[in-house]
C-alpha cells in the first residue's frame, strides 16, 4: 500500500453539514468541534453558579435538596467531560495520539448532560415535577 492509500485509509470522512458550517465560518471542522466544547465548558460554569444562587434564594422552597444536587451534578459533570474532551481533542491536534474514543464518548455526552441539568432544575423550578 502506498503512502497516499495509506493517508486516504485513514482520513475519517466529514459529515456534509460540517463541511458546510466550516466553510461559512471560514474555519475547518476540528476547530469548530473545540470551540462548541469550550463553549459548552464556560456555559456549564456560569449556569453552576446561576443554579447554586438560584436555588439557595429564590426556588429554595419550590426546589427540593435532591433535586438541586441532582442539577449542580448533572451540570458539573457537563464541564468536566466537555474539559477532558478538550484535552482529548488538544492531544489529537498535536498528534500525541491518533484517535480517541474518549472524545468520541464525551463529544455527544457533555451538552447532553448540561441539558439534562438545566431541563431538571426549571422543570422543578415552575413545579413540572410534583
Amino acid at each position: 500500500m502506498s503512502e497516499q492509500e495509506q493517508e486516504i485509509s485513514t482520513e475519517v470522512e466529514q459529515p456534509a453539514w460540517k463541511i458546510r458550517q466550516a466553510k461559512l465560518r471560514g474555519a475547518d471542522t476540528e476547530h469548530l468541534g473545540y470551540d462548541f466544547l469550550k463553549t459548552v465548558m464556560n456555559v456549564s460554569l456560569l449556569s453552576l453558579g446561576a443554579v447554586l444562587t438560584l436555588g439557595e434564594t429564590a426556588y429554595a422552597d419550590l426546589i427540593p435538596d435532591w433535586g438541586l444536587f441532582a442539577s449542580i451534578g448533572l451540570i458539573a459533570l457537563a464541564g468536566i467531560s466537555s474539559f477532558i474532551a478538550l484535552q482529548e481533542m488538544v492531544r489529537l491536534f498535536n498528534g500525541v495520539i491518533e484517535q480517541s474514543q474518549t472524545l468520541r464518548f464525551l463529544e455527544p455526552i457533555a451538552p447532553t448532560l448540561f441539558g439534562g441539568g438545566i431541563s431538571l432544575f426549571v422543570g422543578l423550578a415552575i413545579g413540572i415535577f410534583g
